[in-house]
């Protein structure tokens, strides 16, 4: 790559490069559908879609045809088709992250909502960390959905939410980055094929968990002609990108110290970029000459993120609820034992 200010040409090397003439399902099978049979083996897998303002981000995710609805439709035939070895839950969580702070796009209205201000219950929520689950927010409501059809539904309720504005470079530009997590949760028979050893015990639950994020596009604000809010948003989504940029850097040059506190967006996926996860990176760029600077910028991140190393396992849990449901029924039998009266005999316990 190389432009009439800067002859000097560029070369980036990607594992997959589409082209203009590839369809939805080309990406997917290629980069989406790896990480959903993983999730259904109870491995951690991220998707995420970067780039410049209007070059087809939510297009490739969230268009009828894109990756979350192909990766819905995978993900409830192959539990309908292991139904009867396995035992699967499935939760949904949406948020997005809007200058800074993070809201539950599925939260509860506030008697303060209104159309122009749709505040509800879970907004500003807290981000925390726990030594198994890793970052997590606090307060992000969870959704059971037994179809694809209730996720369906629950998204698109979400998406109603979503902060949009209309800017030079694009006339619906996302102004939050969009989140959405899907955790599927199954007990394996232990006769059967389990996800790993001591899943096959009774007590032990496999958790996956598939994270999809549409992030906001980059601008430059000359470009944008924004003012007043636009600007402010404008200004966020930019410091959050370029913060994502400075953890990408780091972790590819193995640095000590790796700034992930520094903004939102890149403590929430502290895991997704160099803990417990498998992550996939889709970068859209523009073909158009005067986007060549962003286009520079996208896909040198990208090749940076490709030198990032993650140490995916397996989520094995213990199943407390069903252990101690199990425990009362022993304790009850032995009870029964030690205090029912046997003809001819003395019961006596401590």
């Amino acid at each position: 790559m190389s432009s009439a200010n800067n002859p000097q040409a560029h070369s980036y090397n990607f594992d997959q490069v589409f082209p203009a003439s590839a369809t939805n399902r080309d990406v997917y099978h290629t980069v989406c559908m790896p990480l959903v049979e993983a999730c259904l083996r109870g491995f951690n897998g991220t998707l995420i879609a970067y780039g410049q303002t209007g070059t087809g981000k939510t297009t490739t995710l969230s268009s009828p045809d894109g990756m979350i609805p192909r990766a819905l439709r995978h993900l409830f035939r192959r539990m309908h088709r292991d139904r009867y070895r396995c035992t699967y839950k499935v939760r949904l969580s949406y948020m997005q992250i809007y200058q800074e702070k993070i809201f539950d796009l599925l939260g509860d209205p506030l008697d303060t909502a209104t159309p122009d201000s749709p505040l509800f219950s879970g907004h500003d929520l807290p981000l925390r960390e726990h030594p198994d689950l890793g970052i997590f927010v606090e307060g992000l409501s969870e959704h059971a959905v037994r179809t694809e059809a209730e996720v369906h539904a629950l998204l698109a309720r979400g998406q109603q939410r979503l902060v949009f504005a209309e800017t030079k470079m694009n006339r619906h530009s996302s102004r939050s980055h969009a989140i959405c997590f899907l955790t599927p949760l199954f007990n394996p028979d232990a006769s059967g094929a389990s996800a790993s050893a001591s899943a096959a015990s009774g007590d032990a639950v496999v958790r996956g968990r598939l994270t999809l994020c549409d992030l906001a596009g980059s601008e430059r604000v000359k470009k944008t002609n924004a003012t007043g809010t636009q600007l402010s948003e404008a200004k966020d989504i930019n410091l959050s990108l370029l913060e994502l940029g400075n953890v990408i850097q780091a972790l590819a040059e193995q640095k000590k110290h790796v700034p992930f506190r520094n903004a939102t967006l890149t403590r929430l996926l502290q895991e997704s970029l160099g803990g417990n996860c498998l992550t996939s990176l889709i970068v859209c760029v523009s073909p158009t000459r005067r986007d060549m600077s962003e286009t520079k910028g996208t896909l040198m991140f990208g090749w940076r993120a490709m030198r990032v190393k993650t140490h995916a396992r397996i989520n094995v849990e213990i199943d407390h609820e069903k252990r101690a449901n199990e425990l009362a029924e022993q304790l009850a039998l032995k009870g029964m034992y030690i205090f029912s009266p046997i003809p001819g005999s003395l019961t006596h316990s401590l």
